[in-house]
């Protein structure tokens, strides 16, 4: 992948985005009185790539639609991503967001849930505006239910108190691949599937191209979400725009390179980690010990040869639309995000 596809492919991306920062601010700000306009904002106003409405444009204009066409429903997918943001912050108590104070750091649990309420109801607005409102509105629906699912599967892998649940539904230190791959599907790749399948809805495409795009964008999401676990372990704060280690500071079994290494550990050394979870990797050296394990069983490579097989899923997905300078930037999306810093 030469680096010049990948900056022509990024900058289509920004300029896309480009075309749903108004939107999403006028959509967020029709929903919120004077008092709460800075606190809807914070999340939207903190950057981001703008994968996600991007690829919904990038999907209708693959399809053969006009790229326009698509800024209310990108607008709709932006907004309830960053609403999913606020509340995952509050859950994991994240501090830290895009180098920024997340919402609830900076304006308080209150208003930072009222917040998110107006998020939705934004999505909505945006949502009705897209034409194609039935549809979509029944396709986020359904999402929201799928990413809360994941939610709570994640809840129930993450071994630190306060954040660890009273939910007795498994073992808190057996978590299989499978339960993994579930977990991600529903917390993040569903989400990009379906951002995609409404890029092509609203090119008033067909069924066999609406799956052919959910499949794309499944196998995207499922790839990005490795990908951010692996950067989690061996990136910087700066360039990552998140605490390097969150996932060991928050206690959670639920990241692969981690989870790939736990499952080949000894059980001496699966208590060693397992004390390194319940700590929030609070102790001297726990996150020097947890990363010295992971690489024993080369957690990070494995989990870098799972992301791989996902991107060429989603490249071999799109084969067959009709836009080939659009398909020609989706395919080279799905090799940066193999080696994204972000």
């Amino acid at each position: 992948m030469e680096q010049e596809e990948v900056e022509n492919a990024l900058q289509k991306v920004k300029e896309f985005a480009r075309l749903v920062e108004k939107p999403i601010e006028d959509y967020l700000l029709a929903t919120a009185d004077y008092d709460l306009r800075d606190v809807v904002l914070h999340q939207t106003l903190s950057g981001g790539k703008r994968l996600r409405p991007g690829l919904v444009i990038l999907m209708c204009w693959a399809t053969g639609g006009e790229p326009r066409t698509a800024i209310p429903a990108a607008a709709a997918i932006e907004i309830l991503h960053n609403y999913s943001l606020v509340i995952d912050d509050i859950i994991d108590a994240a501090r830290v967001r895009r180098n920024r104070e997340t919402t609830w750091k900076r304006y308080g649990l209150a208003l930072s849930i009222l917040a998110g309420v107006l998020h939705r109801e934004a999505a909505f607005l945006a949502m009705r505006d897209s034409g194609h409102f039935d549809v979509i509105e029944q396709l986020i629906s359904r999402s929201i239910c799928a990413a809360t699912s994941g939610q709570v599967k994640d809840l129930k892998y993450t071994l630190k108190k306060p954040l660890m649940t009273s939910l007795p539904l498994v073992p808190k230190n057996k978590m299989s691949l499978e339960d993994y791959n579930r977990m991600i599907w529903q917390k993040t790749a569903q989400f990009f599937g379906v951002a995609c399948k409404i890029g092509v809805i609203v090119a008033n495409g067909s069924r066999e191209q609406q799956e052919q795009a959910q499949k794309y964008g499944e196998a995207l999401g499922m790839a990005f979400q490795i990908m951010d676990d692996i950067l989690d372990l061996k990136g910087t704060t700066e360039e990552f725009g998140k605490e390097v280690g969150k996932d060991l500071k928050e206690g959670k079994l639920g990241n692969l390179p981690l989870l790939i290494a736990y499952n080949q550990m000894t059980l001496e050394e699966q208590e060693v980690i397992l004390e390194i979870l319940k700590h929030g990797a609070s102790r001297a050296g726990d996150i020097q010990k947890a990363l010295q394990l992971i690489k024993k069983y080369e957690g990070i490579k494995k989990a870098r040869i799972e992301a791989e097989k996902y991107t060429n899923r989603a490249k071999a997905a799109i084969k067959d639309f009709p836009n080939e300078e659009a398909v020609k930037i989706l395919k080279v999306l799905a090799d940066y995000v193999l080696t994204r810093r972000q």
